[in-house]
Formats: structure tokens, C-alpha cells, sequence
């Protein structure tokens, strides 16, 4: 009987195990395949850094040019011997 309990368990894990795994393959294949539809351009570097211009650009006119990080906030850390990667 005790047996039998494990084997049943095991095989219970073993048919959630499997179960999990299919999900995960569909999510990666899902995903995977999300990725190869963009166009080339939007997985390049320079897409990347353009995309984040575009941000910091939306995100200055909403909270106005004081609020970005500039060369004098720089300094001033430097000059605390701070330093924030740029």
C-alpha cells in the first residue's frame, strides 16, 4: 500500500512535471517567435538607443528640462567623490 502511494505521487509529479514543461515551451516558442516578426531594425543597438532618445525626449516634456540629469549634477557628485554611471 505505501508502495503504491509512491508510485502513485511519483507519477503525479512526473505528469505535472511534464505539464509545466509543455507550458514553458509554448510561452519560449510564443515569445521567440514575437521576436524574429519585428523588423531587424527594432533588435539593433542603435534601435535600442534611439527608442531610449525618444524616451528621455517624452519624459523631459513631462516633467521639464530641471528635472533630467545634467553635467552639473555630474560634477557636483564628482566633486563629493560620487559617481553614477553615465
Amino acid at each position: 500500500m505505501i508502495i503504491g502511494i509512491l508510485v502513485c505521487g511519483i507519477l503525479a509529479y512526473a505528469l505535472f512535471d511534464v505539464g509545466r514543461t509543455l507550458v514553458r515551451r509554448m510561452r519560449g516558442s510564443a515569445a521567440r517567435a514575437a521576436a524574429e516578426s519585428r523588423p531587424f531594425e527594432a533588435r539593433t543597438a542603435e534601435a535600442h538607443a534611439a527608442a531610449w532618445a525618444n524616451e528621455l525626449e517624452t519624459v523631459e516634456e513631462i516633467l521639464g528640462a530641471e528635472a533630467l540629469w545634467t553635467e552639473a549634477d555630474q560634477e557636483w557628485l564628482e566633486s563629493r567623490r560620487i559617481s553614477l554611471p553615465t
